[in-house]
């Protein structure tokens, strides 16, 4: 089941949140027999797009919730006029690469981007930016 509910603090897995009361972000949980098992974000900004949050529930991953989870963003935001969808990741680079994820260099992030308070000043340095022509 899908719903576009916020997603609990239960899985947050240390993703920024300091933002959410300030910044538009559009949230789709995956739920279990009305139990929550995870969530996924983004912000949209024209034709672009970015990944905010993937988080899938520790008793529940590795069943293809995650997978299921980009799927289901990336077909609603193909859906809806976005033809990038990027994201900043430190922990999940081989997870997004083998769902056709490229990394990129972040002096190449696109300007749209740089408003976005994920971009310019939650995630570290060291977070690789990855993007996906959908």
């Amino acid at each position: 089941d899908w719903s576009s509910d916020v997603c609990s603090s239960d899985l947050s897995y240390d993703l920024p949140t300091e933002d959410l009361g300030s910044t538009k972000i559009d949230l789709f949980e995956a739920l279990d027999k009305d139990m929550l098992v995870g969530c996924i974000g983004f912000e949209q900004y024209g034709n672009l797009a970015l990944l905010r949050s993937l988080a899938v529930d520790g008793g529940h991953q590795g069943k293809g919730i995650g997978k299921e989870l980009v799927n289901f963003l990336e077909m609603y935001l193909t859906e809806n006029g976005v033809s990038e969808l990027y994201l900043l990741t430190e922990t999940a680079e081989v997870f997004f690469n083998n769902r056709g994820y490229q990394s990129i260099d972040r002096a190449f992030t696109p300007e749209a981007l740089m408003v976005s308070a994920e971009i310019s000043h939650l995630c570290p340095d060291s977070a690789v930016l990855m993007m996906k022509q959908l």
